[in-house]
């Protein structure tokens, strides 16, 4: 959305308000255009452009994360979280699978949630006042012959962002 004088006389000064909305825009640098059309017989068209480095206050390093079958008959896995939050800690885990028209199982039961087993570690030194932690994911391998993904729901202390959902494949 970009705000504007609609009329500037010649010689003038005037004001463009530009917002750029960060909904899909990932942590990292990003640059974002706008072009400027006027009646000015030395230059109608001019492009100006906005940038900068989005941080978020806490976000995964991976968008998904795949479970893994392991000896003792369960499904583990790991995902990085970096936060701004010097001791952050993590209070649930669970487990919601995608629905599905091939289970012989009643909806209601199908989107019960599963609680994981969790355990939540440092990664090394901070970065840029960030810190890395490694969350290790544990769940009861069900063993179906078509097993599928779902949403894992983190549950945080973080004061900004309580909750983050990740897939799992």
């Amino acid at each position: 959305m970009v705000g504007y004088d609609s009329i500037i006389l010649p010689g003038r000064e005037g004001k463009i308000t530009p917002e750029v909305k960060l909904s899909g825009i990932h942590n990292g640098p990003f640059r974002k255009s706008i072009t400027i059309v006027s009646n000015a017989k030395n230059s109608p068209n001019m492009t100006i452009s906005l940038g900068g480095t989005l941080r978020q206050d806490i976000y995964t390093q991976q968008s998904y994360i795949y479970l893994r079958s392991n000896d003792n008959k369960q499904l583990i896995g790991e995902i990085t979280i970096v936060t701004n939050k010097k001791d952050l800690k993590v209070t649930e885990v669970m487990f919601r699978p995608f629905s599905s028209s091939d289970d012989n199982v009643p909806e209601w039961q199908n989107s019960m949630p599963i609680y994981a087993g969790f355990s939540l570690t440092k990664a090394g030194e901070p970065k840029d006042e960030f810190q890395e932690y490694t969350l290790s994911i544990t769940l009861p391998d069900p063993q179906k012959e078509s097993r599928r993904g779902g949403n894992l729901t983190i549950k945080t202390n973080h004061p900004k962002k309580r909750e983050m959902v990740v897939t799992v494949r």
